[in-house]
């Protein structure tokens, strides 16, 4: 069993673990992921950064989620291209905001950090596949956590959409007023539209690295 301690001064923090009879340095303390709704993406001290694909009909999406955030929750947020975004990334530049990424294989930022940090959700053109599983059927949408490429204490959220449609019932998603605990991933259809609940194609959480959790996740087949 490994036993993890420290010792804190008025500068800094500094962690050791031992395993059987040594205790060795470690660089940052090991911390266990918080689980938790969509909203968490919300609980912010900072502003958000939303990063769009270079077209009209993203940056009025961004603008919407920029507008209701600070309406309703008096979260600033700031709009940035994805291939400023990406080289942030690459220059070691980007900050510690929660990210809210628009779009999916279209999005440059989002599938370098979907390259770089895995998910079991790959996406393709015009949709996405999860566990095998192919979603590219008009009017899909899904909207999911994923770690921040950065900071263990930030997140990112993923807003995509076979097409405008489901783009849109995705954006729908992202608990900006309701208050609705949505779980950390959740697939939705064009059937949510008269079905409400009934319409969703998958929902769930994550494992405590980010992996697909069987336990608590549900896909249609």
């Amino acid at each position: 069993m490994q036993e993890v301690s420290f010792i804190r001064s008025p500068l800094s923090t500094l962690w050791f673990t031992r395993d059987k009879r040594s205790w060795r340095i470690l660089e940052r303390p090991q911390q266990v992921r918080v689980s938790g709704p969509m909203n968490r993406i919300l609980a912010t001290s900072q502003s958000l950064t939303i990063v769009t694909p270079q077209s009209d009909f993203y940056l009025h999406s961004a603008l919407r989620i920029a507008h209701n955030s600070l309406s309703y929750l008096r979260i600033d947020s700031r709009i940035v291209s994805d291939e400023e975004a990406f080289q942030l990334f690459r220059q070691g530049l980007l900050d510690c905001s929660n990210l809210v990424i628009l779009g999916g294989a279209d999005n440059l930022f989002g599938q370098a950090i979907l390259a770089k940090f895995p998910s079991v959700i790959k996406f393709i053109e015009g949709g996405w596949i999860i566990r095998g599983q192919r979603f590219d059927e008009p009017g899909q949408g899904i909207v999911f956590l994923h770690p921040h490429p950065i900071c263990s204490t930030s997140l990112a959220l993923f807003v995509s959409g076979t097409e405008i449609s489901g783009f849109e019932r995705a954006l729908r998603l992202i608990p900006l007023r309701t208050g609705v605990g949505v779980p950390e991933w959740i697939i939705t259809s064009n059937a949510a539209d008269s079905m409400g609940a009934g319409g969703l194609l998958g929902a769930g959480y994550w494992g405590p690295d980010w992996e697909w959790n069987e336990s608590l996740s549900w896909l249609a087949v």
